[in-house]
């Protein structure tokens, strides 16, 4: 039966991702874009979150850090709303079965903590089970279950997740080698893996993540032991047969190898130079291809462009010359004319019922008052008339006073004498009293007319006052229409306003600020503009939230600015070592082994064993491979030769001398693979003849399987040596090491080490480059993102002319006050002259009444006058 692969992999409605879907290929995915393309996010969200079900920010986080957790993966970068709902998913396939792990998340705005809801299942995503329904809403918890029963389980713990997929997908394996392998995903899923690499711990999660080994397989490895042991004493029976040939082509080829020596290593610098000039002239002649290549697509481009540019500007001009385009210029302004009427027609009819009420209450005080007036003028006229009798009557009544007729007797009769004395006296007295009273009564009279002149200048007054209460009441009303007016665009400025602030709200790309929040700020805003109470009012609450985002933001990405600055000098300072070292080495003539740093510099005279020596023509390079990685690893490959093989150590170093035994090393020395090559040195051949003599040769492949191991020696030159599989002694310290190829054995291997490295720190100050201007990338999107976000609050619509709008309904509604004032003063004053016209008027006919009544009364008296 064959293991599960992951053929799929999907991530719903989480961070960036809408709904992707990734296919794998015989169960791997290559991921590739720039940095900030979601890569390492893939790999947060899937793997091996959907094997372990552990939502720790240092477990999601490719890099270790606690910086992104799950919830800002949901509501972060620009989410919007108060709740979001993501789904991410790992389908493994078998033979014809699948089986598909994953896990639905929720998280909101009120606390940082998310809901996970994982769930296995046969069914196919989303051929077979639909993650998001028809309307584009997410499935509920109720609805995933119901849609995966019978096919499939949902969890609520994920202990019970985590182990149902380690039952399911890796049946062989417990809890604890399980946890292995999912440590393993994590070392193996972080970024530049190489850089920081610990390759023991890494190979020890490698190794108990794996299975273990099967019994049989350990016996065939047995036997497979025991076959080499033989085939190894066949190769030592070999060996000696080709030693006794060696030693007969060393004699021949020592004294060649001195005559080319010189030209091989000419030629192999000049071999070195041509093929350097060669990859710079292909290098220069594909830039120049590339060159002409792009020219020439430029070219294209250009006349391309410019037809293009010719004809869009023909189908613009045609476009601005059509209807619909006319139509379609005046249509946002038609918009705001349909709004403006809306507005104005509701307002209209509000004030028109207003003023209705209004004018039917100052109908019916006019009519009161032109009531009033009638009765005072139909009063005033009576009285006139009244005082005109009056005056008349006192006129009669002064002739009529009560003086009897004369005597109707006989005036010659003595009766008739008498009566006509009695009759002349009384009506010289009644004469006299008549004289008395009319002089009173044109007192009276003379007064009664001067009330009457100061009535009808209160009357005059009153006019007046009348006319100052229309004219300020018109000036109200004018007053209050204009205040209306004001309100009306005061309203418009607002709507207009609102509109502009929420198309600006939805624009924004930098600034992350809720519509919601928008529209409350725009509300307080609006509500003191408009009037509001100073507790829910304030003039500068959207400026200030802009504000606070900007300062956020550039808090944030300031933050970032200064992690790359520091990365950065990082960088730079790692590139400026190694184009040092990198130039000192393309000067040099060959590559040195890095020294201890315990060590001083080296000394004036002699040379170290690395530069006196030279690989043998005849020595398998895998032997002479294992040599040097001995030799380097023993602290012998670097070690200093003075020229007379003497031992003088004035500082700190490593010093090699001639050993003294002269019996023959029963293994070998080194003098089987090398040869002294002392080139420009002052060394000695012969001191380095007897330096190579001194250290021994171990060859394991040649030994009986029956003898002693090397190492168990002890004495003797064999207490130095080293052997072809790279293992070595000095005394009591034993050691083994191993390397790719030789780097200082010889002049071909020194200079093709030195190529090698040249490369190396080339491609390395290339990687710098390369990271130098991912950070200058990060650096400058953090800038712009900066930039753009103080330009979208900068953006933010002003209130200038709803400002302006509010100054005018506050102007009008102070001069509705002023006349409102001005008007109940007239009001004051006119009634003010009507009482004191009333009280004239009645002063009027009380003086009437008094001169009416003695009239009244002699009428009384006699009836017939």
């Amino acid at each position: 039966m064959s293991r599960w692969q992951p053929t799929r992999a999907g991530i719903t409605n989480v961070w960036r991702y809408f709904d992707e879907v990734f296919t794998f290929d015989h169960g791997r995915l290559l991921l590739r874009g720039p940095n900030g393309s979601g890569k390492s996010k893939a790999l947060e969200v899937l793997l091996p979150f959907l094997l372990d079900a552990n939502l720790s920010p240092s477990r999601l986080s490719t890099f270790g850090t606690t910086a992104r957790t799950m919830h800002w993966n949901l509501m972060g970068e620009g989410a919007s709303g108060r709740t979001r709902i993501g789904f991410v998913w790992l389908e493994f396939g078998r033979d014809t079965e699948t089986v598909t792990i994953g896990a639905r998340l929720q998280a909101t705005r009120e606390t940082t903590r998310v809901e996970p809801v994982y769930f296995i299942t046969h069914l196919s995503i989303p051929d077979e089970l639909r993650l998001v329904a028809a309307d584009g809403s997410p499935l509920s918890v109720a609805a995933l279950e119901e849609a995966v029963r019978g096919n499939g389980d949902v969890y609520r713990k994920a202990q019970e997740y985590r182990t149902a997929v380690r039952e399911r997908l890796f049946p062989a394996m417990g809890a604890e080698r399980y946890d292995t392998l999912v440590q393993a995903l994590l070392q193996l899923r972080r970024p530049k893996l190489s850089e920081h690499l610990d390759p023991e711990a890494l190979s020890g999660l490698l190794s108990s993540a794996l299975p273990p080994v099967d019994a049989e397989q350990i016996r065939e490895l047995a036997e497979g032991f025991e076959r080499l042991d033989q085939q190894r004493a066949q190769l030592v029976h070999l060996s000696q047969q080709e030693k006794a040939a060696r030693d007969l082509s060393n004699a021949v080829a020592a004294y060649s190898r001195g005559v080319i020596r010189a030209r091989a290593t000419a030629l192999t610098q000049a071999t070195t130079n041509l093929d350097n000039a060669s990859a710079a002239v292909r290098h220069g002649e594909e830039q120049r291809d590339d060159e002409q290549k792009r020219a020439d697509a430029a070219t294209k481009q250009e006349g391309s462009a410019k037809a293009l540019c010719d004809e869009l500007r023909g189908s613009k001009q045609a476009l601005e010359r059509s209807d619909a385009y006319a139509e379609g210029r005046n249509l946002d302004d038609l918009r705001r004319r349909a709004a403006d009427a809306r507005s104005l027609a509701d307002r209209t009819a509000h004030d028109a019922e207003h003023a209705g009420r209004r004018a039917e209450s100052s109908r019916a005080n006019a009519d009161a008052d032109a009531r009033s007036a009638a009765e005072h003028q139909r009063g005033l006229a009576q009285h006139i008339d009244d005082i005109r009798a009056a005056a008349l009557t006192l006129a009669i009544s002064g002739q009529g006073e009560q003086v009897e007729p004369p005597p109707a007797e006989p005036l010659f009769e003595p009766e008739g004498l008498e009566a006509a004395e009695r009759w002349s006296v009384a009506a010289d007295a009644a004469l006299v009293g008549v004289a008395v009273r009319a002089r009173a009564r044109r007192g009276q009279v003379i007064d009664a007319l001067g009330l009457l002149n100061a009535h009808g200048r209160a009357i005059d007054e009153r006019d007046r006052r009348e006319t100052a209460v229309d004219q300020a009441t018109n000036r109200v009303d004018e007053a209050s229409q204009a205040l209306r007016d004001a309100n009306q665009a005061l309203q418009r400025e607002l709507a207009a306003h609102e509109v502009a602030v929420l198309a600006w709200a939805d624009s924004l790309e930098a600034l992350s600020l809720d519509r919601a929040v928008v529209e409350a700020r725009l509300g307080v805003v609006h509500c003191a503009l408009d009037g509001g109470s100073p507790e829910d009012a304030d003039e500068n609450a959207l400026r200030e939230l802009a504000g606070s985002a900007v300062a956020a933001i550039r808090q944030e990405d300031g933050r970032r600015q200064g992690e790359l600055a520091v990365q950065r000098r990082t960088l730079e300072d790692r590139r400026a070592a190694t184009t040092a070292e990198r130039e000192r080495l393309a000067a040099a003539r060959f590559a040195e082994p890095e020294r201890s740093r315990w060590r001083d510099a080296p000394a004036t005279r002699g040379a170290p064993l690395w530069r006196l020596v030279n690989a043998r023509p005849d020595a398998p390079a895998d032997q002479i491979v294992a040599i040097e990685a001995g030799l380097q690893a023993a602290g012998l490959l670097d070690a200093w030769v003075l020229p007379d093989g003497s031992v003088e150590v004035p500082g700190n170093d490593i010093l090699l001398a001639p050993g003294s035994n002269p019996d023959p090393a029963p293994h070998g020395t080194l003098l089987e693979l090398l040869v002294p090559d002392p080139g420009e040195s002052d060394v000695q051949g012969e001191v380095i003849a007897r330096i190579l003599g001194s250290i021994g040769l171990i060859r394991p492949e040649a030994h009986d399987a029956a003898g002693p191991p090397p190492s168990e020696h002890g004495c003797g030159r064999e207490a130095v040596w080293v052997a072809t599989d790279g293992r070595w002694q000095l005394g009591v310290q034993h050691g083994r090491w191993h390397k790719p190829h030789a780097a200082y054995l010889g002049a071909t291997a020194r200079e093709r080490h030195r190529q090698a490295q040249l490369a190396e720190l080339t491609a390395t100050i290339a990687n710098l480059d390369q990271q130098l201007q991912d950070l200058d990338g990060e650096h400058d999107q953090l800038a712009a993102h900066i930039h753009k976000a103080t330009e979208e609050a900068a953006a933010l619509p002003p209130e200038a002319e709803v400002r302006k709008a509010a100054g005018v309904v506050a102007g009008a509604a102070g001069r509705v006050a002023t006349f409102e004032h001005l008007r109940s003063e007239a009001l004051t004053a006119r009634a003010a002259g009507g009482t004191r016209g009333q009280r004239m008027l009645d002063a009027v006919r009380d003086r009437d009444r008094t001169f009416e009544a003695p009239c009244a009364s002699r009428r009384t008296q006699h009836p017939s006058q």
